[in-house]
């Protein structure tokens, strides 16, 4: 089961790819891929404790990020790494069942 989690206001708070990749214990890892001829990156991220078990896939738009996707079963864990970021670069986020 998967779960979206979208940031408030993200076109104000203009948070990046960057941005997260600078939060210390936070891993970002792209995966560039090609969908119908199209390149098209996707972004995981994790924390550096959980041995390379991505959680989070990161949800962005004209390089701004705008929400995440969560995939795996540990709920806790996505939720945490989520208030975790939203603590240390400070935005509001809500979850979107799906």
């Amino acid at each position: 089961m998967s779960s979206i989690y979208k940031l408030r206001n993200f076109e104000k708070k203009k948070i990046t790819i960057e941005d997260i990749k600078s939060v210390h214990g936070v891993v970002v890892v792209k995966e560039s891929k090609e969908c119908f001829g199209v390149p098209t990156s996707l972004y995981f991220i994790s924390h550096e404790e959980w041995a390379n078990k991505f959680s989070l896939e990161i949800g962005f738009n004209q390089g701004l990020v705008y929400g995440f996707v969560r995939y795996d079963d540990n709920h806790e864990k996505a939720s945490n790494l989520i208030s975790f970021l939203s603590e240390k670069l400070k935005f509001d986020f809500f979850e979107i069942n799906s």
